[in-house]
């Protein structure tokens, strides 16, 4: 029974191969898939992952992942980062902060939102989402400690079959 994500950027970072990450995963993904929920979206579906975890074990570790931020870059933490706004059960803000010159010089290579021209760089990301129903909406923004810019708003909900 296959799982879909719905378009959320982040199961990517759990289940990866192929082009999509490093190789060495263990469940194949399919990008650019028709959504079933929303038509004329495109979402990323996964090959079913029973023998690795239940739906609702892989919820609660995306869940996790979502607390535990990394840079995208490194896998590095940041050098500060908070659990704000929590709301047991239902929601979840992670305020992350980066060192700023670090992130201004990795942002010629990279592409990193909303870098500001001084101090440190700060991610924001309000996460709610619904354990019966397995959906989880990711509000994402980034900028510097005063100015937050909003970068994307993604949706993910894993299927049982």
């Amino acid at each position: 029974s296959a799982q879909a994500f719905q378009p959320s950027q982040a199961p990517l970072l759990v289940f990866t191969s192929g082009a999509m990450g490093s190789g060495s995963s263990k469940v194949i993904l399919s990008s650019d898939v028709a959504s079933i929920f929303e038509p004329g979206e495109k979402c990323i579906t996964s090959a079913a992952f029973d023998e690795y975890a239940t739906a609702e074990e892989f919820f609660d570790m995306l869940l996790a992942w979502f607390k535990d931020v990394k840079s995208p870059i490194d896998g590095s933490a940041p050098k500060a980062l908070q659990v704000i706004d929590e709301v047991p059960g239902k929601e979840f803000t992670t305020v992350a902060s980066w060192d700023g010159d670090s992130c201004r010089k990795a942002a010629y290579i990279y592409t990193i939102h909303n870098v500001p021209k001084t101090g440190d760089y700060v991610t924001k990301r309000k996460v709610v989402y619904d354990k019966a129903s397995l959906t989880i909406s990711d509000i994402n923004s980034s900028g510097g400690t005063d100015e937050q810019k909003h970068v994307m708003t993604a949706t993910g909900r894993v299927l049982k079959n």
